[in-house]
């Protein structure tokens, strides 16, 4: 499934550290962040797993 997905470099490294149990992800505004991570979380959630998901961020602009 993952081969012919057409992903940012912001997924292909979440992807490579997807047994991280904490990730931190940086960027300016227009570092594909937001859409990368959401990629990334779609697929965690096909694949069935009991997961639980949080989502934080460290200051509101």
């Amino acid at each position: 499934m993952i081969k012919n997905l057409d992903a940012t470099p912001v997924f292909n490294k979440t992807w490579a550290n997807c047994h991280s149990r904490v990730m931190c992800h940086q960027g300016g505004a227009r570092s594909s962040k937001t859409y990368s991570i959401c990629q990334y979380l779609i697929l965690r959630a096909m694949d069935g797993e009991n997961l639980r998901i949080t989502i934080a961020r460290k200051s509101y602009t």
